[in-house]
């Protein structure tokens, strides 16, 4: 299970920052399945631990619209946190 703690004031827009806790150790593609159970749609982006971009895709409703490769899939996320509100959430994964 992921979590989403608000580590920020709620903007003008209505959406925040989030801070992410999961309840156990998340590969990439257990994350993405997860999120795509909540019926959101946003933007996932991937990140060494260098914070250097490895992959981004976007996902709409239940399904990754832009692929992620396998290789990243199977990366095992150290840090995650997001941003957004109402049915948008962007988020942000650091392997």
């Amino acid at each position: 299970m992921i979590k989403l703690f608000q580590t920020s004031e709620t903007f003008g827009d209505s959406t925040a920052k989030y801070d992410i806790t999961m309840s156990h150790d998340y590969s990439v593609k257990e994350f993405i399945t997860e999120v795509l159970t909540q019926k959101e749609w946003g933007k996932i982006s991937v990140y060494d631990e260098n914070r250097n971009l490895l992959s981004s895709g976007e996902y709409n409703g239940k399904k990754l619209t832009i692929p992620i490769s396998e290789d990243i899939l199977s990366k095992q996320i150290c840090e995650a946190n997001s941003h957004g509100g109402w049915s948008n959430m962007d988020y942000f994964l650091y392997v």
